[in-house]
């Protein structure tokens, strides 16, 4: 893909841990994090990273987070996830109050060194690299 090869020069490396596999073209596999009330923080603080943001009953959030698994992500880029109706997490909700305006689920939102750089509603990877390209340009 020419979008993913431009992206994949432009975005730092960074390191996810315990993390779940993506499905990835060849050998190489894209991972997602879940987060919890005792990660969230660190997690989000450095690096780029894309949060899914969504609910446990949300069929829309689990089908683009299938359709994540058939995109292969750029170099350096995090996918991870918060489910919002999962306990403990009022602390996140608390640091985040964009948090309470959100209507549509799935919701996503990319981070740079803790810093929020875009954020919508939706989904679709040709959308999600259009984005990317425009906070790497």
């Amino acid at each position: 893909m020419v979008i993913n090869s431009r992206l994949n020069r432009k975005v730092q490396d960074s390191v996810i841990q315990e993390s779940v596999p993506l499905a990835r073209d060849g050998d190489t596999i894209a991972e997602v994090r879940s987060l919890s009330s005792e990660n969230w923080e660190k997690e989000l603080d450095s690096g780029r990273k894309l949060l899914l943001i969504g609910n446990s009953s949300c069929q829309a959030c689990a089908e683009w987070k299938n359709e994540l698994a058939e995109w292969t992500p750029p170099d350096g880029l995090a996918i991870l996830e918060i489910q919002l109706d999962q306990p403990g997490l009022g602390r996140f909700k608390i640091e985040h109050p964009w948090i309470a305006s959100i209507q549509i689920l799935p919701f996503n939102a990319i981070f740079n060194d803790g810093d929020i750089v875009e954020q919508w509603a939706g989904s679709g990877t040709s959308r999600l690299e259009e984005k990317l390209l425009s906070i790497m340009s």
